[in-house]
This record gives C-alpha cells, sequence and structure tokens, in this order.
C-alpha cells in the first residue's frame, strides 16, 4: 500500500492508506491548520484500492481548491503536488505527495552543502509561513563548512536571532529564530518549530505575579496563571479587584514589581516591541473610528500595522479575512457608530486580528450588552481560541463562564481567590451564587487568598525565560513617510465622514469675515476718520481673534475624542512623530484655508490696507499675519486637547482661552508697557497676531488717537519679531504636545 505524506509550512505528516485524512482548521480534522480564511473541514484524502492511489476531495469548502490555478472538487494524487485552499496566490498551501515521491519535501527543511533552505510564504519556499507578516522570500539557513548561517533576504518586518534583530549570523543547535509571529530553532541540526520542541514553552505564563505602585501601595500579588494555545480564560471578581491592572501587567503596559509574565518564552515587558504583534488587545472602548465604515476603517488600520511585501493587495486580502472571521462580512460598508454592540466588539476584534495574534486579551468585551448579546461575543471568543489562540477576557458577566476552560477569580487587592475550570467552582466555594461568593470573598480577602493557596500550592511551571540581549532593535515597523500620508489620508476620511463638521469649516471662515461689518465705519484699514477713529483696531481686533478661534476650534476636541484609538496605535508600533506630524499637516492646511477666507470676505467688505513692510501686498501680509495666528491658535488646541482626558473638560479650556485671547490683544483694551498684565499679554497668541497685523497697517499713523505700542511700530524689525514670535510659540506648543503624547505613563 502507499502511504501519504502532507506537508504545511514545513510541517510533514505520513499517513497510512487505510485511513482517511481530513484537512482543515476544525480541531478534529486529521491535519490540523490554523488559518482563518480555510473552512473547518477543507477537503479529505482517502486512498482509492480500484485506482491504486490517492484521491483528493473538496468538502465543499469556501474558498475552494485550486492545483496549477484551476479549481478542483477532486484530483488523483500520482505525483507530488500543491493544493491551494483559495483563489488567492498567497492562500495558504498544502503539499500532498505519494511517500515514494517525498525526498525533496523530507529535505527541505535541512540544510545540507549546497543545499539552502529558503523560508517564506512563497509556494516554493521549502519552510512555508503563511503569517501575514512574514514576506514570500523572508531568509534563508546556509550550511557553511560545519556552521549554518541565517540570512535575511531584506525583509519587511526582519529576522530576529534570539530576539535580535539580524541581517546576517551565525546559528547554533538550540538558537531561537523569529519570523513574523513565528518561533523557530534549530533541533539536530534541521529547521524546526520551536514549540514541537516542548508544548510548555507555548502560550502565556504568570508567576507569583505583584505589582505595586510607586507609593508602594501593592494592586496585584500572588497570581498564578498559564493560558495555553486553543483555551479561553475568564478574569471575574468585584469592583476594586484589580482585574485592569491585571490585564495591562500581562499585556506589557506595567512592569511586574515582582514575579514575571512570560509568553512564548519571551519576558513580556522586557519584549515588548517582540511581541506586540503577537499579542492583541481590546481594551473596553472603540479602538476604531465610528464615523467611518468597518471596511474602511480595517483598511486604515491594516495599512498602519502591516508592513507586507505583498502591498496593498495583500493587506486587503487580510481584512476581507477577519471581516469573514468574524461574520462581518453583511456589514462592510456599514458605519462604525450604525453597528449593534456585538458587532462592534467584533469590530475591534477584527483590528486585533490584522496581525494574527497567538494571545487575545479583552477588557469587558461585554458591558452594556444584552445576555443574547453577551453570548454571542462570548461564543465568538470560544471560536477564536479553537484557531490555537489563547483567549483571556476580562468581564463582569458571569453568566456564560461554563463557555470558558478556565476562570481567574480574584479578591479586592488583587490577589486570587480561585484559578481552575468552571466546573470546579461549586467545590471549591460550596455556592454557585456569585452574589454570595463575591461577598466572602469581599468580606475577607486574605482569608480567600489563604484558601487558594491551600488548593494551589504550586507556582506554574514556566520554560527558561528567553530574554532580550543589549542593545536589540525594535521591531521593523511600516516606514515613516507610509504611515503619515496613510494618517493624513484618514484625517481627510473622517472629516468628509461628518458632513456637519464639515460645513462647519466651510462656512466658518466666511461667517467670520461677515462679522467685520459690524464694525462702524466705512475707513476699513485704511486711515480711520474722526468719526470712527477706533475703526481700524477694531477690524485687526475681530479678525486676529476670529483667527484664533477657527484655529483653536478645528483641533481642540480632536485629540482626545480618538484617545482610545491613538493609545493602541502607539502601543503596537505607531510613531507618535508620524501621528502628529499628520494632524498638523492637514490642521495647517485646514488654517491656511480659512485664513485665505477670512482675508478674502474682509477685503471685500472693507478697505484693505495701504502699507505693508516686507510683502509688495499689503492683503498678503495681512493674510500672513490671520495664518501663523491661526496656525499658532491650532497648535494650542493640539496641546489641550492632549491634556484633557475628556470632550467635556475641553469647553472651559476653550471659553479660558478665547477670554485671554479677546481681553489681550492689546486692541481692544489698552495694555500699559512695564506691567504685570503687560507680561501676561506676551503669553497670549493674539497680542502678536494683532502686534503683526498693525505693524503692517502702520496702525499708529492710520489711527493716530490711539495710544501708542512699541509693538505697533511700522518696521521690518518689528512686524518679523512678531512673526518670529508666533512661530516660535507654536514650536513649543508642538515639543510639549509631543511629550505629552509620548507619555510613557499611559503606554
Amino acid at each position: 500500500m502507499i502511504q501519504l505524506q502532507v506537508t504545511y509550512a514545513g510541517r510533514t505528516e505520513v499517513f497510512s492508506s487505510n485511513q482517511v485524512v481530513t484537512v482543515g482548521r476544525s480541531l478534529d480534522a486529521t491535519f490540523q491548520i490554523n488559518d482563518p480564511s480555510i473552512s473547518r473541514i477543507h477537503f479529505q484524502l482517502a486512498f482509492d484500492s480500484n485506482a491504486g492511489n490517492w484521491v483528493l476531495k473538496d468538502n465543499q469548502s469556501a474558498n475552494g481548491c485550486w492545483v496549477n490555478k484551476i479549481q478542483v472538487d477532486s484530483a488523483h494524487v500520482t505525483i507530488p503536488i500543491d493544493v491551494h485552499l483559495g483563489k488567492d496566490p498567497l492562500s495558504a498551501v498544502v503539499s500532498v505527495a505519494p511517500a515514494d515521491s517525498t525526498a525533496k519535501l523530507t529535505s527541505a527543511v535541512s540544510a545540507s552543502a549546497g543545499n539552502d533552505v529558503i523560508i517564506g510564504k512563497a509556494a516554493d519556499a521549502d519552510f512555508i509561513l503563511t503569517d501575514v507578516l512574514v514576506s514570500r522570500r523572508h531568509a534563508r539557513l546556509i550550511r557553511f563548512e560545519q556552521s549554518l548561517i541565517l540570512e535575511d533576504f531584506g525583509s519587511t518586518n526582519g529576522t530576529y536571532l534570539n530576539g535580535r534583530l539580524i541581517r546576517t549570523s551565525p546559528v547554533r543547535e538550540g538558537d531561537v529564530i523569529t519570523i513574523g509571529n513565528n518561533d523557530l530553532t534549530i533541533r539536530n541540526g534541521q529547521l524546526d518549530y520551536l514549540r514541537a520542541q516542548s508544548e510548555k514553552s507555548g502560550g502565556l505564563y504568570v508567576n507569583d505575579l505583584e505589582f505595586s505602585l510607586p507609593t508602594g501601595k501593592r494592586l496585584l500579588r500572588g497570581i498564578n496563571v498559564h493560558i495555553s494555545p486553543g483555551t479561553l480564560t475568564a478574569v471575574i471578581g468585584p469592583s476594586g479587584a484589580g482585574k485592569s491592572t491585571f490585564l495591562k501587567s500581562i499585556a506589557g503596559v506595567n512592569k511586574p514589581t515582582a514575579g514575571s509574565v512570560q509568553f512564548d518564552g519571551f519576558s513580556v515587558y522586557e519584549n515588548f516591541d517582540l511581541l506586540s504583534s503577537r499579542i492583541g488587545m481590546v481594551p473596553q472602548d472603540d479602538v476604531l473610528h465610528t464615523s467611518l465604515k468597518l471596511k474602511t476603517a480595517l483598511n486604515y488600520a491594516a495599512n498602519l500595522r502591516l508592513h507586507v511585501d505583498g502591498g496593498s493587495l495583500e493587506r486587503k486580502q487580510q481584512v476581507n479575512r477577519v471581516i469573514d472571521r468574524l461574520e462581518l462580512d453583511k456589514n462592510r460598508e456599514t458605519v462604525i457608530k450604525n453597528l449593534s454592540g456585538g458587532q462592534r466588539k467584533r469590530a475591534s476584534v477584527a483590528l486585533e486580528l490584522l496581525t494574527e495574534p497567538s494571545l487575545l486579551i479583552l477588557d469587558e468585551p461585554t458591558s452594556g450588552l444584552d445576555p443574547a448579546m453577551d453570548r454571542q461575543v462570548m461564543k465568538t471568543l470560544r471560536e477564536l481560541a479553537v484557531d490555537d489562540r489563547g483567549v483571556l477576557v476580562v468581564t463582569h458577566s458571569v453568566a456564560q463562564l461554563d463557555i470558558c476552560d478556565d476562570v481567574l477569580v480574584l479578591a479586592p487587592g488583587g490577589i486570587p481567590a480561585y484559578y481552575g475550570p468552571p466546573r470546579g467552582i461549586n467545590n471549591f466555594f460550596g455556592s454557585t451564587d456569585w452574589a454570595d461568593i463575591f461577598a466572602v470573598i469581599k468580606e475577607n480577602p486574605e482569608a480567600a487568598y489563604q484558601r487558594y493557596l491551600a488548593h494551589n500550592p504550586k507556582q506554574v511551571e514556566i520554560p527558561e525565560v528567553r530574554t532580550q540581549p543589549a542593545g536589540v532593535s525594535k521591531r521593523v515597523s511600516t516606514p515613516w513617510v507610509s504611515q503619515f500620508f496613510t494618517l493624513c489620508r484618514r484625517q481627510i476620511s473622517l472629516i468628509f465622514a461628518d458632513f456637519g463638521y464639515l460645513l462647519f469649516l466651510l462656512f466658518l471662515p466666511v461667517i467670520v469675515g461677515l462679522l467685520v461689518l459690524v464694525v462702524p465705519g466705512l475707513g476699513g484699514l485704511g486711515p480711520a476718520s474722526n468719526i470712527t477713529p477706533a475703526e481700524p483696531s477694531q477690524l485687526i481686533a475681530m479678525l486676529v481673534i476670529g483667527s484664533a478661534f477657527m484655529g483653536a476650534s478645528i483641533s481642540i476636541r480632536d485629540l482626545v475624542g480618538e484617545r482610545p484609538v491613538f493609545l493602541r496605535e502607539r502601543a503596537v508600533g505607531l510613531p507618535v512623530s508620524a501621528y502628529l506630524a499628520s494632524k498638523l499637516f492637514i490642521f495647517g492646511v485646514l488654517s491656511l484655508f480659512m485664513s485665505g477666507m477670512l482675508t478674502y470676505v474682509t477685503l471685500l467688505a472693507k478697505v484693505p490696507p495701504i502699507q505693508s513692510v516686507f510683502f509688495d501686498s499689503p492683503a498678503l501680509e495681512l493674510f500672513a499675519a490671520l495664518t501663523l495666528t491661526a496656525l499658532a491658535a491650532m497648535v494650542t488646541g493640539l496641546l489641550l486637547s492632549s491634556l484633557v482626558k475628556s470632550s467635556e473638560q475641553v469647553m472651559p479650556l476653550f471659553v479660558v482661552f478665547l477670554m485671554a485671547q479677546l481681553v489681550l490683544n492689546g486692541g481692544l483694551l489698552p495694555i500699559s508697557e512695564g506691567s504685570f498684565i503687560s507680561a501676561v499679554a506676551t503669553l497670549v497668541i493674539s497680542r502678536w497676531g494683532f502686534a503683526m497685523s498693525a505693524s503692517s497697517a502702520n496702525l499708529a499713523m492710520i489711527s493716530p488717537s490711539l495710544d501708542e505700542d512699541p509693538f505697533w511700530r511700522h518696521n521690518l524689525f518689528t512686524w518679523g519679531t512678531s512673526a518670529a514670535i508666533l512661530i516660535g510659540t507654536a514650536i513649543v506648543l508642538i515639543t510639549f504636545t509631543r511629550l505629552r503624547l509620548d507619555g510613557k505613563y499611559d503606554r
């Protein structure tokens, strides 16, 4: 009888002819493949005694079986063939061959002299990895004399040896090679998956975890947990039990005070950059812009997170895969805010699945959902765990705990009161009434902890931690310029997605410009008449205050409004500089446009200035002054938005900002030189915007009844000084905003 050899991603198994081999992502499949794009049982292989060979039969799979670019329902396996599980050239590839035709396949993972091992996701690679972060030809293993050399092929996401980014490096027995989300090792001179060495090396290991604040207050103590691939674990407990703190600790946000948190053999905190694509974190808040359509939001996220050599096509294919995996295919074109609560949670999960993480952490995913939605979300998490993925969910809901493999109950003070399967809760606590259980552990947390220790005396046995070498490079991320342009496109999409906001931007400068008509007089910015001697100064004051209002209003709610989105994107590698630069660019262009519109409308209604100090056109100098004022105010708005924690806190600051521009600009109320008010006014943007405009228009000459201000002198030095102060103010504010956005305390 003829045996059959099946190979996928460097893993090979041989089957006898009396077996029926099923291939798919189901745990019941004979040959399991953890890829959400393939069906649970995608196809089967059986030996046909009449034909004397093996026969492949498609199992009505969603994406079909393709051989030599032709879709087949069945095929005779008489020679080695590659089966693509979908029409997409980048889809998973399974190689099947009669056992006597497999010499080429079995030698693919062993580098001998003159026979390099090519690692990648191309169909002709020797060691195939289908991870989305793996390049088609990612790296190769070379046999040189008696040594092995690992060489990166200029891959888009880099090759790591023992946690260190390398180009070319010798490899020794037992070294760990990280490519994408895959850990490989050299075992007996051959390239193999690390997890095959010991099943204990996979998953999350929390060992005697303790976390304390700098003040010494202890928030977590004595937590021991192992979340293995393919399991769903729930974390529950009363308020104040440290559930969110525990979540941040295992996600690499908080550094443990004592104990360790290890994932796939790496310390999570020390190797945060290396593991960021493997650990998906779904916070309670929406981490997608709710005004965008689902597919649009995910496409932007994919452009930011996925640095792939397949370009935009491969990213779009990955977006489609995660949408299908979360059963959101009917909602691709739905605006996210119009999705149901359960669908929005699945959309947030879809975002994290873009990088195909092997650990998924969720904070209160069922909060605010009705019981039916609650169960649906938990079932979805159960299905995600089946894909060889560890899933940890922090929840207040106890109705669906039977779906979980394990439950961690935390008592107040962040100490464990129970850890084990749901079926053991009744025996341990003597009750299944969670109100009673929570009442007991809240009344005496220390007694609950001692009871836990009595039943769980041993710490979690963890494998040796692979620490990151000193000076290790960070994970390769999407190029800065690419991320900048993606963020700019997304910001434009957000503006156009909010029709009311778009109208506000278009009509605000027109409305402010028309308000100048309330200023009495016909002289405009020319020489003032005796009847209305204050007309020029009042006009300049209104224009400068209007510019400051426009600049601040377009930015002051932006950063705080998308704070959860930004924090998550920053955690997975988004450069703060690219994020801030995109805001400055788009809002800067808007400020330029609005200042231009304001200048145009004003000069249609009023007499333009007749003097200038730098440009030949007095109108151009007025435009320059209003633009610099608006830009400085826009940056101020960004800084204020970064300082607050909710949109409700923005308005009081905005009102104070506007009042300062109104009172301290120097045009409406005189400011005595050398006074305390004069010193305070130097910190106000409109003070310098007014001074720049007044100097340009020669306000002291056209309105001689006003008290002369030294900052209004009609010369290039005075005008340039005001302009330089506005530019310098903007630079200082940008620096403070950058530091605020890069704050490590809320990483």
